[in-house]
């Protein structure tokens, strides 16, 4: 998840003495131009992060200026930070990098002074007894969620404290005097346990794995528990053994075993599927059809036998009363007839139950989509096969290249994994002759070019849902490992910013974006009422056959959709799941 912008101000220096801005130095950063509300910001910052490498990516903060959101690299640390000139050579820089990945025009990044950007903040609970251990943190964490509700829960978080200990920290990212007014509320609800509350501006540290939104999942003990990291063997230090040749240029790229090189013919989307209509009419429409729509679908419910619970939920949402694919297809149909999918964009869509390895919906599921970075969990099950052969080895070094590849998205990280495994016809050819099934769609044929365009790797989301079926029982090497590090928190499109899904559900995922695709793959383990634990996988792409020119707008809406429906998938096992 993305941090507030911890500003460098002389009072903000003092605030957060982990940052190494000198009180009163006039510290400059780079902005990025383009978004408006912080929604914009954190999806553009993802995507920014991407392309910018991973150092950038770990400084990257949002922020407020002129009344709208931003997203800024924070140079406090850097050799540096009160030069203009170099932080303007930056700007420079990244703004031609990004007009080349992301086909942006006009003005995309600047130097600005720290001064004209305002800090966001956030609420941190202390214990007044000033027990802050790790057992008193973790604790805590329980009783916030539990008294201040599920809309503090799900941005609650553990960040690195400049003590050296653990902060348990709200990410509200508001403004100050709105913060600080809430902060004082707080304290007093919590006087009672004896635990207080302070606004602080939004520190720049990352959340850690086991107190993040995409950790410690309900009923942890039924679940299978994270795996810790094997030691470190010393005799892997210097893996692989041979230097890696040069990256060659996409044009030189050698043809997969049976697969052709992509033509545009080959490249064109196919024709949508017919979708449902909408269950709820527009306004224009008389109302008694709005009341005849309600009555069918809780007749349905009723008809089937299903319990007052749902035959409620169904009237007041008629989408629930649905099979859950006619629910999900007549939204996104919904969206069509509204002008915000166009009609050269097409959209895939799979929700599958592990508990009864049943698929509740399928639409498009087997159509090769482009994959973006979705491709990188196909390369880490290839890698993981060579490691169980004996072929090459997963060392400290590998192990960095690998998180990095699937936490970070590093493009960079996922041409090394490729290139150690023998290029992307070997990583295709491994996964279609022992991973047949979760590749019978796959066309893995190009490195990751270095402007992150990435067009031609494809692969169906039914594919994306039985890797990740596979990984989840055990049905590849090493899916422990793989299980760890789809878990490390990152962005996606399927849990942060969806209201519908509590705090506590674990996330195991990877999104993949550029400006013809934007997606995310994802295993979800909820909480049934009983406490026990409901794992599924839901897994959504849009597509479409040109490249988007307002693109952080596209990206942005296009996520938006995926999160309502992930959202929508929710509501809709929670009445026929039983989830808490």
């Amino acid at each position: 998840m993305l941090t507030g912008f911890a500003g460098t101000t002389a009072g903000l220096a003092a605030a957060l003495p982990w940052s190494t801005a000198r009180a009163g130095e006039d510290v400059f950063h780079v902005v990025y131009l383009g978004t408006h509300t912080r929604d914009e910001a954190e999806e553009y910052a993802d995507i920014l992060g991407m392309h910018l490498g991973e150092e950038v990516a770990a400084s990257l903060r949002i922020a407020r200026r002129d009344g709208s959101w931003v997203v800024v690299y924070d140079r406090s640390d850097v050799r540096r930070p009160s030069d203009p000139t170099t932080a303007a050579d930056v700007a420079t820089r990244h703004a031609a990098l990004l007009r080349r990945a992301l086909e942006l025009e006009g003005p995309v990044a600047e130097a600005v002074r720290a001064a004209d950007l305002a800090s966001t903040w956030d609420i941190r609970y202390v214990a007044r007894d000033g027990d802050e251990s790790e057992d008193a943190v973790s604790a805590r964490f329980d009783v916030i969620a539990s008294m201040l509700g599920p809309g503090v829960a799900k941005d609650l978080v553990v960040v690195p404290g400049p003590d050296g200990r653990q902060w348990l920290i709200w990410r509200r990212r508001g403004a100050a005097a709105r913060t600080r007014e809430i902060a004082d509320h707080h304290r007093t609800l919590l006087a009672g346990r004896r635990l207080d509350a302070l606004a602080v501006p939004s520190p720049t540290g990352e959340a850690t794995e086991d107190a993040s939104t995409r950790g410690a999942p309900v009923a942890p003990s039924k679940l299978p528990p994270l795996p810790e990291l094997p030691p470190e063997d010393p005799s892997l230090a210097g893996e692989p053994v041979a230097p890696l040749p040069p990256l060659p240029s996409v044009e030189d790229l050698p043809e997969d075993d049976g697969v052709a090189p992509m033509s545009e013919d080959t490249i064109a989307l196919p024709t949508p599927s017919s979708e449902a209509p909408l269950v709820a009419p527009s306004a224009d429409e008389d109302a008694s059809d709005v009341d005849e729509a309600l009555a069918d679908a809780v007749d349905d419910a009723q008809d089937t036998g299903l319990d007052a619970e749902l035959a409620q939920a169904t009237h007041d949402d008629p989408l629930l009363g649905m099979p859950l694919e006619d629910a999900i297809e007549a939204y996104v149909k919904g969206w069509r007839q509204d002008g915000r999918l166009e009609g050269i964009e097409k959209t895939a869509w799979i929700v599958h139950d592990l508990e009864t390895d049943e698929t509740l919906a399928d639409i498009n599921a087997d159509v090769p989509m482009q994959a973006a970075s979705m491709i990188k969990p196909y390369v880490a099950v290839a890698y993981m096969h060579e490691v169980a052969r004996g072929r090459i080895q997963y060392g400290p070094r590998s192990r960095d290249q690998m998180e990095k590849m699937i936490q970070r998205s590093d493009n960079d990280a996922t041409n090394w994994m490729m290139r150690v495994v023998g290029g992307p016809s070997a990583v295709q050819a491994i996964l279609k002759k022992h991973h047949a099934s979760f590749s019978r769609s796959l066309r893995l044929v190009e490195y990751i070019p270095v402007d992150g365009r990435t067009y031609a790797n494809r692969a169906s989301v039914r594919d994306h849902m039985r890797l990740l079926r596979a990984v989840w029982k055990d049905e590849v090497p090493h899916a422990k490992e793989l299980r760890r590090v789809l878990r490390l928190p990152g962005p996606d499109r399927l849990f942060h910013r969806v209201p519908e899904i509590p705090a506590g559900t674990a996330v195991y995922d990877k999104t993949g974006t550029t400006a013809m695709c934007c997606g995310d793959m994802g295993l979800l383990v909820g909480s049934r009422e009983t406490g026990d634990p409901f794992p599924y996988i839901i897994v959504g792409v849009v597509e479409r056959s040109s490249r988007a020119t307002a693109f952080t707008r596209w990206v942005r809406s296009r996520a938006d959709l995926i999160r309502r429906v992930s959202g929508l998938t929710w509501r809709w096992l929670s009445v026929r799941r039983n989830l808490a």
